[in-house]
């Protein structure tokens, strides 16, 4: 969330545009209120936040919202309220951003606690989201309450799973730079240090030289290896 540091090329907004086209398309061949355009919208959604038209985005997303909660879909909703989080954020509203995002911690209350889309995997997203959404604010009260439960949902998705995950090392990631915010060195240095073993160390998410989905992996490590450089120089 917030505006990219580096804007989209213009063959790539092109290209984004295009898809919106082919998204309003479908929302205009689908039954009204259907779960089918409701998906659509948040597609066409993310779309148009790409492709930097934020008010097209803000108001796709709202209307995919009321919809999604109307039909009581509060997967769909959640989604709706995560994207029109990040156009809300992206906007220049950074508080009104992380209010929609505490929303869908709300929302996801609501949904059965296992599944791809339940209440556990939302929880995670939203709180990952929402944790970088304070920090970048500097609302380091509210980031410290956040980024604990996160890291704690990270851990309890590795147990699950039996083994270290993406959500555990990037919760790590986003504690480490609250801390180094906060200059809290000795808890920030911890973080980057666990990031690191998540990785690397046995079973981790890179050891052997294993590739993983996630792009963010290696970014992070890479950032956490810079961190502990300017803690030990400082």
């Amino acid at each position: 969330p917030g505006p990219p540091s580096v804007p989209p090329s213009p063959e790539a907004v092109a290209i984004r545009k295009e898809a919106a086209g082919m998204y309003a398309t479908l929302i205009a061949l689908c039954a009204e209120d259907a779960p089918m355009q409701i998906k659509a919208r948040n597609d066409l959604g993310k779309c148009l936040n790409d492709a930097g038209d934020l008010p097209g985005a803000i108001a796709v997303f709202e209307k995919a919202r009321d919809d999604a909660s109307a039909k009581g879909l509060h997967a769909m909703e959640c989604k709706a309220l995560m994207g029109l989080s990040f156009a809300t954020a992206r906007s220049r509203d950074l508080p009104g951003g992380i209010a929609l995002m505490r929303q869908v911690l709300q929302v996801a209350e609501k949904l059965d606690a296992e599944g791809q889309d339940g209440r556990l995997e939302m929880e995670l997203v939203a709180l990952g989201h929402l944790s970088v959404l304070t920090v970048m604010g500097k609302q380091f009260d509210d980031a410290t309450e956040v980024v604990a439960r996160l890291c704690a949902a990270g851990k309890a998705k590795s147990e699950r799973v039996g083994k270290a995950t993406t959500e555990e090392l990037l919760a790590q990631r986003v504690k480490s730079r609250l801390y180094f915010e906060m200059k809290d060195l000795k808890v920030a240095g911890e973080a980057a240090r666990a990031v690191i073993a998540l990785a690397n160390g046995d079973g981790g998410l890179l050891a052997g030289g294993a590739m993983v989905e996630n792009f963010e992996v290696p970014l992070a490590v890479k950032a956490s290896e810079a961190m502990l450089k300017e803690i030990g120089d400082a």
